[in-house]
């Protein structure tokens, strides 16, 4: 579902996990949205450092990690976003889905403060950095002289600006991205356009493969432990 406008789809991990222990989805969606969240701050922070460093995007990247920030802040802090809610109560046709909205923010609130948010900051940040490493490897693979950092950079902000689309994965724009900045750096267009093609293929393609395989035996697994969890749970 990485391959949907904003990644959007991976919500329906909530519909499975609601299939398979009847949570509701109000109460695990904001689970993917914290995660999408944190995702943005770590790529933000290395493409920021790379940013510094080479003096290119400083100001869009800063205002994004300020926008982000923010949000925690907000969603952290239960007074301003109990009022905030109070005030979405007293629109009528969100008033019926307010009990929806409730459960919703406190799976917010107790993901995104103190040691929950930190954790999933750090792994998220050594998730992203690996990715930044494939890409440093593939480079350097087809001969080009660049660092790791430079490579960091790139990958991050190829990344962020095609997320910033909604395109589904970013297509098109990520991948232009890294083909503008490579040949930027003075390396002919076509190693340019086969590093970007490895590099989608190990980390977006590879990731949907993985997971268009699990959904075709999802319906088996799911039977199966649909059936060890009611016996458990009788």
């Amino acid at each position: 579902m990485l391959a949907t406008p904003g990644a959007l789809g991976e919500l329906f991990k909530s519909y499975l996990v609601k299939q398979i222990t009847g949570e509701q989805i109000s109460k695990t969606a904001p689970i993917v949205f914290s995660e999408r969240i944190t995702d943005l701050i770590s790529i933000i922070l290395i493409a920021l450092a790379g940013a510094i460093i080479y003096n290119y995007g400083i100001f869009i990247m800063s205002l994004l990690i300020i926008l982000f920030l923010s949000l925690i802040l907000f969603i952290s802090n239960k007074n301003i976003s109990i009022r905030f809610i109070s005030f979405l109560s007293r629109l009528k046709f969100l008033h019926k889905y307010l009990s929806k909205i409730n459960i919703a923010y406190e799976s917010f609130h107790s993901m995104l403060k103190g040691r929950a948010l930190f954790f999933m900051l750090f792994t998220s940040i050594i998730s992203w950095s690996f990715e930044c490493i494939s890409f440093y490897v593939i480079l350097k693979s087809l001969g080009l002289n660049i660092s790791i950092i430079w490579a960091a950079f790139v990958y991050a902000f190829g990344t962020i600006i095609g997320s910033l689309t909604m395109l589904p994965g970013g297509i098109g724009v990520t991948d232009g991205s890294f083909v503008f900045f490579i040949v930027q750096e003075g390396f002919s267009k076509d190693i340019a356009v086969a590093s970007t093609f490895i590099i989608r293929t190990v980390t977006l393609w590879f990731a949907v493969a993985v997971g268009a395989v699990f959904i075709f035996f999802y319906r088996k697994w799911f039977s199966n432990f649909n059936f060890v969890y009611k016996t458990i749970e009788d």
